[in-house]
């Protein structure tokens, strides 16, 4: 009679155990986003003839993917990629810019009652690269070239998930992506010759420091 009552004892603690896991663990485990918007280089400029041009270049577009898996209610990792976009217009001066990084990153996240919104975080160390595509001086002498490098970022962001159903919602997000980029390789376009150069001093390297605000779909599972 002990025995059995011990046996449904512990069924009856095994069961109420099981209930207040799945209770706290119901929640999305795998989030996708995507988004595009504004993106905004943060290397200052200098100032002089081609400074109006210069400005400009600091400002044009991206697209972001998120792929997200979180394995606690607050906590997951995941893997951010993004291209930034500098293509200004002036006179008979080209530059094409691009900012393409890829980004693992360790995330958080505080959900909402119902489960649905959340505010999103994230901080990741990873990938991130510069191509420009313009015409170039050498020797007094215009070539259309690229110029391309690479180098490790670090990303943060944080955003916020807007529910508009049970696994989708709208989310706008800012985020912060730094690095220098010291060693490039140039391209010469008509020679197909290619060249490469570093800088001794971070501080004459390429800036690939950026801000993002984006605006985009998320969906969660």
């Amino acid at each position: 009679m002990k025995k059995h009552l011990l046996l449904l004892l512990f069924a009856l603690i095994f069961n109420a155990l099981c209930a207040q896991e799945l209770k706290t663990s119901d929640y999305p485990h795998f989030r996708i986003a995507v988004a595009g918007g504004y993106s905004y280089r943060t290397p200052k400029v200098e100032s002089g003839i081609y400074g109006s041009y210069a400005h400009k270049l600091k400002n044009g577009y991206h697209y972001t993917l998120e792929l997200n898996y979180y394995f606690h209610r607050f906590l997951g990792v995941g893997i951010n990629y993004s291209a930034s976009h500098f293509n200004p217009k002036m006179y008979n001066i080209l530059d094409k810019i691009r900012l393409q990084q890829i980004i693992p990153t360790f995330n958080f996240r505080v959900l909402d009652a119902q489960r649905r919104g959340a505010f999103v975080g994230g901080i990741g160390v990873g990938y991130v690269d510069y191509r420009n595509k313009g015409y170039f001086t050498d020797r007094n002498n215009f070539h259309f070239a690229t110029i391309k490098g690479w180098t490790v970022g670090m990303l943060m962001s944080i955003g916020y998930d807007i529910p508009i159903s049970q696994t989708m919602a709208l989310y706008v997000q800012v985020s912060i992506t730094n690095g220098v980029v010291t060693k490039f390789t140039k391209i010469d376009a008509k020679t197909g010759k290619s060249e490469t150069t570093s800088v001794d001093d971070v501080n004459d390297g390429e800036g690939l420091g950026k801000i993002n605000l984006s605006l985009g779909l998320r969906f969660a599972k």
